[in-house]
């Protein structure tokens, strides 16, 4: 369990994709970020798949009097073909469950939109329940019905978005 928990921390979500980046890879790896850095670089691939796979980034060094650090933003794609050229009986163990931590960062964002469009349909019912029982006194006795039945429907739904919460906020 701890290993997942490690490598699920290697993951992270940036507008609905999943990705790592060269020092997250350095560290789990016990490498020196340098020689991730010319890993990269030295990769057989082609310039199309370098650009949708690895982004160049900088981060201001405070201790270095404020000189940029490069480091790569890279995709799922992008570190498995990395990753792909390590060996050693490290490097395929980290293959394998740093493959198990982004399907499970995927899983997760999918349940997450699916809670999303059932939370979609709720507001609709709630909406027209709501509109209906303005109009008339039988609209008005349906609409107490439907009020008790829909809350407990929202309960339901908010259980579950706050698991699929504690999945993606959990690091």
């Amino acid at each position: 369990m701890q290993d997942i928990q490690l490598f699920r921390s290697l993951v992270s979500n940036q507008n609905g994709t999943p990705i790592t980046t060269s020092n997250k890879i350095a560290t789990a790896f016990g490498k020196q970020h340098k020689s991730v850095l010319r890993a990269i670089e030295n990769l057989d691939c082609s310039s199309e798949f370098r650009r949708l796979n690895f982004e160049l980034c900088f981060e201001i060094n405070d201790l270095q009097n404020g000189k940029p650090n490069r480091y790569f933003n890279i995709t799922k794609d992008g570190a498995a073909f990395l990753i792909m050229g390590f060996t050693g009986e490290k490097a395929g163990k980290f293959k394998e469950d740093y493959i198990n931590a982004f399907n499970w960062m995927q899983e997760t964002l999918q349940r997450r939109r699916e809670i999303d469009l059932e939370l979609g349909e709720f507001c609709k019912k709630e909406s027209v329940s709501v509109a209906n029982g303005s109009f008339h006194g039988k609209g008005l006795a349906r609409r107490r019905k439907e009020k008790r039945a829909l809350s407990v429907e929202l309960k339901e739904i908010k259980e579950k978005l706050q698991i699929a919460l504690d999945l993606i906020e959990s690091k």
